[in-house]
């Protein structure tokens, strides 16, 4: 019988721009062209129509280990890796050590690549490849990559290539990825893009559609007569969902993991005054510093505390605007430690007239760093 073939237009009218620093979370079922989107954008694949414009260098991370030899040792596979992404002979050398110590494969890195669990091969080739300082990375679906320790220690090297300043365009099923990861999302639909924007935005539309909406509908689930009208809408209908969805997940930077649920908090960082959870620490932790924001219209005399374990590690008063509060309080490798932050007085949006939430909002956390 013979084949029948088709023309299949994997990308159409796809049309963004995200600047530098920032970093972009690309989301849509499997066959939504998010993958043949980095392939174009890194060069491997060629647009039919269109054109792509970057400035600096760029680095796509979308076949870990794909060019790997299984007869070679770690070790060789990790230069030849280095050699192949742009380095000369010299500069890979000089990174190999590195790419081994990140790893964390000193135990096996002179075996041969036969041996290796996929987990290793893909520790392996996400060190080699993050030797290299591009201005732009590209990932599709690699922060899987070995256990849940590992994938943590990759996120924390992420989030400090976008202190840097550098750009990132990550390719993900995950969600709550994008929802702490990112700061804009694009969602894909055969094709097409159905949203970008603001990430929760578009996170809400996407959710939305997997639970059976069209996308039209995901995206317009209102009708307003004016924008005065559609903006008012969108404010309550944010109130109301945003209470509904509990944070899941701690923008946490270094070597540790979020262990159990997190009461107090909600999905877009805001919290009700009296945020828990706990940690625990991969690495023995010296300090820690909490990233905060008092919301507006805290009152004066109001203060922000920080207890580790039920003990009273730090206070200082709730001004509105950032706060940087460290603390001075060791967390043992290995523990797991209760850590509660919060504010003697909650702030409602709605009730002084600044927006529809109806929330009782304490502060909001935008990032904890534990340094080692």
């Amino acid at each position: 019988m013979e084949g029948r073939y088709g023309v299949v237009d994997a990308l159409q009218d796809v049309t963004f721009s995200i600047g530098r620093g920032r970093t972009l979370g690309v989301i849509g079922e499997n066959g939504s062209g998010k993958t043949t989107l980095l392939r174009i954008l890194s060069g491997v694949t060629k647009p039919d129509r269109g054109e792509v414009r970057t400035r600096g260098s760029l680095a796509p991370l979308l076949s870990l280990g794909a060019g790997f030899n299984p007869f070679l040792t770690g070790r060789e596979n990790a230069l030849i890796e280095l050699l192949t992404l742009g380095l000369s002979r010299s500069q890979a050398k000089s990174q190999l050590d590195d790419v081994i110590e990140f790893s964390e494969l000193e135990e096996f890195v002179d075996a041969p690549m036969r041996t290796y669990s996929t987990g290793m091969t893909m520790r392996l080739a996400f060190a080699a490849a993050i030797r290299v300082d591009p201005e732009i990375l590209l990932i599709d679906e690699v922060l899987s990559v070995g256990d849940e320790r590992f994938a943590a220690k990759c996120t924390a090297w992420l989030e400090d290539f976008k202190r840097r300043g550098k750009t990132t365009i990550l390719v993900t099923h995950s969600t709550t990825t994008v929802a702490t990861q990112c700061d804009l999302a694009l969602w894909l639909d055969n094709g097409r893009v159905a949203a970008f924007g603001e990430r929760m935005d578009v996170i809400r539309a996407y959710v939305r559609a997997k639970r059976g909406k069209p996308v039209a509908d995901a995206l317009a689930p209102v009708n307003a007569d004016s924008l005065e009208a559609a903006r008012a809408l969108a404010d309550s209908y944010r109130a109301r969902i945003v209470d509904l969805l509990p944070l899941l997940r701690l923008p946490l930077i270094g070597h540790v993991r979020q262990s159990g649920k997190i009461k107090g908090g909600y999905e877009d960082g805001w919290t009700d005054g009296a945020l828990e959870f706990s940690v625990e620490a991969l690495r023995d932790v010296r300090t820690w510093t909490i990233y905060a924001t008092i919301p507006p219209g805290m009152r004066g005399g109001a203060t922000v505390a920080v207890d580790l374990d039920g003990a009273r590690v730090i206070s200082a008063p709730a001004a509105p605007g950032e706060i940087v509060m460290r603390c001075d309080a060791p967390i043992a490798k290995g523990k797991a430690a209760k850590v509660r932050v919060s504010s003697s007085e909650t702030v409602n949006f709605h009730a002084i007239g600044i927006s529809a939430d109806r929330r009782d909002v304490g502060p909001r956390i935008d990032e904890i760093v534990f340094d080692q």
